[in-house]
């Protein structure tokens, strides 16, 4: 990964998207379950104060038809602590106990298709996460992810650049 135009480490936050490939409705409510019951109340218990779920209210560009999508977003102050989340998580005997069902699921009847996860650092301008001052419904707001890819890693620090120098970040 190309690193310019990034913030430099130890200088902002780190991001993990972890993305849920699910094909049916049971696959959708073991992970649902997994996630409110044993990941996130893990995550809270390691230190990670905030962690978003999200799905789709659309079907995602280059997703399946009938593909469910569960996005997890995980913000890290370091690039130690995503080092060390899944060692905590290994020792941690209440995530372990609550997420069962979904940890020790058979090979015959697994809780999602794939995992897909993206590691990101923050912008130089935008360092630090924040989270959204609402006060509506929780079922009612939308959230949109923006990426940008580049034909090159040249054209993509390019387009880095111009968020962190052009200040395109302060249109968001």
């Amino acid at each position: 990964m190309l690193n310019t135009g990034f913030s430099l480490a130890g200088k902002g936050d780190f991001y993990q998207i972890k993305i849920y490939h699910l094909s049916t409705s049971q696959q959708e409510n073991v992970v649902d379950e997994y996630l409110e019951q044993a990941y996130l109340p893990a995550l809270h218990r390691a230190g990670i104060k905030h962690v978003g779920v999200f799905k789709p209210v659309t079907p995602s560009e280059g997703s399946k038809p009938d593909e469910k999508l569960i996005y997890v977003l995980i913000p890290f102050s370091s690039q130690k602590e995503i080092a060390k989340i899944d060692s905590k998580l290994a020792k941690d005997q209440q995530y372990q106990s609550a997420g069962s069902k979904y940890l020790d699921a058979p090979y015959t009847n697994p809780p999602y298709d794939r995992i897909e996860t993206i590691l990101l650092n923050a912008f130089v301008k935008h360092p630090k996460y924040g989270v959204p001052d609402l006060d509506g419904p929780k079922k009612d707001r939308i959230y949109e992810l923006r990426s940008y890819e580049g034909h090159t890693e040249k054209i993509s620090a390019n387009k880095i650049k111009q968020f962190n120098d052009g200040d395109e970040v302060g249109l968001f």
